[in-house]
């Protein structure tokens, strides 16, 4: 929480959510007190809720519009945010024609990733296409993402998969 909380008043806010995807596109979950600031404890009582749902792991679905429209052949990747540890690994999938990706955790001594899903956490989102070897996707999605959500059994639109916009 301290990579956020850069004023160090023991929350982040205002602007420095926008500099936190993950905790930005997870606020509704983690926000209790509704005050518009994250603290550490609200993000460990989050975390106490997803240990008690005794899932890690779920089956997720993500897809990606470009201008309204699907966007196939894009690699989507979802980033652990830092303070979860080791633990929690990143996932990814490729877009296909209909623009979703179904995500997956690759295994260190794999070559192919043999984990279906991803774990439950707070998450940075990367979106990537490249077109005659350059990115096509701005860089607020990408390398300075400014996407983020949660996976858990109760985030929202869990059930249906999330659909980002990756327009200008």
């Amino acid at each position: 929480m301290a990579e956020y909380d850069t004023n160090q008043d023991g929350a982040v806010a205002g602007d420095e959510l926008k500099k936190a995807p993950g905790l930005n596109g997870a606020m509704k979950n983690l926000d209790l007190d509704t005050d518009g600031r994250i603290t550490a404890d609200e993000v460990t009582a989050r975390i106490n809720e997803w240990k008690n749902t005794k899932i890690s792991i779920m089956s997720y679905r993500m897809s990606v519009m470009r201008n309204g429209q699907p966007l196939p052949g894009a690699t989507v990747t979802l980033e652990p945010e830092n303070f979860l540890g080791e633990a929690v690994k990143p996932a990814t999938g490729k877009t296909g024609k209909h623009g979703s990706a179904d995500l997956t955790i690759a295994e260190a001594d794999r070559p192919e990733p043999t984990i279906i899903g991803c774990h439950c956490g707070l998450y940075k989102v990367r979106i990537s296409r490249m077109a005659n070897g350059k990115e096509i996707i701005p860089a607020k999605y990408n390398t300075e993402t400014i996407l983020g959500c949660e996976v858990a059994q109760d985030a929202d639109k869990i059930q249906e998969g999330i659909t980002f916009e990756v327009g200008r």
